[in-house]
């Protein structure tokens, strides 16, 4: 009697741990969820630059650096790259909180955002840099950076680089949000 009341506590907790495991996977969003939005358009900011593709390219990649993105996954020949921006525990915590703001943490990869930068030619001289922004868990506040944002500190580094100097390790103060 008392292995069956046993095996019945194991088989609970159990389950119990399967059901939280799923219900936290559930609620987590993925790079794939990035993706997803961009091809429907929900949460799609686009912003038309006056430069050439390679000059996006760079600046994107510059401030995703810049930033400390984790996970980041470039994909060049389908013109975007994502990654996650504004996580704890980054190598460069202090420049990827004066760049996006006070990090605030609410527990294991509930914080910083999925950013996706899409880059696409119009002319030889002008590109469209489309960006979604997603919170890495869903029903929490965004902590990480969000669209416009992104596209701010875009500009910003692609007004730097047309001044012809090259661009630093470190972002520039008078680029570097500061928001606290």
């Amino acid at each position: 009697m008392k292995s069956l009341q046993t095996l019945r506590h194991v088989v609970f907790f159990v389950c119990l741990t399967i059901g939280i495991s799923i219900f936290i996977g559930g609620c987590a969003t993925k790079q794939k969820d990035v993706l997803a939005d961009y091809s429907t358009g929900k949460g799609v900011v686009s912003k038309v630059y006056h430069v050439n593709q390679t000059d996006g390219w760079i600046a994107a990649t510059t401030l995703m650096r810049w930033s400390a993105a984790e996970e980041l996954q470039e994909n060049r020949s389908a013109g975007y790259m994502t990654g996650i921006v504004g996580r704890e525990g980054q190598k460069s915590r202090s420049v990827t909180a004066a760049l996006w703001g006070p990090i605030t943490a609410f527990g294991m990869n509930s914080y910083g955002s999925y950013v996706g930068i899409w880059i696409e030619p119009i002319s030889a001289s002008e590109i469209k840099i489309s960006v979604v922004s997603r919170n890495t868990v869903v029903d929490q506040p965004q902590t990480g950076p969000k669209a416009d944002e992104v596209h701010a500190q875009l500009g910003k580094i692609l007004d730097l680089m047309a001044t012809g100097k090259p661009l630093p390790d470190a972002p520039p103060a008078d680029i570097v949000s500061q928001k606290n």
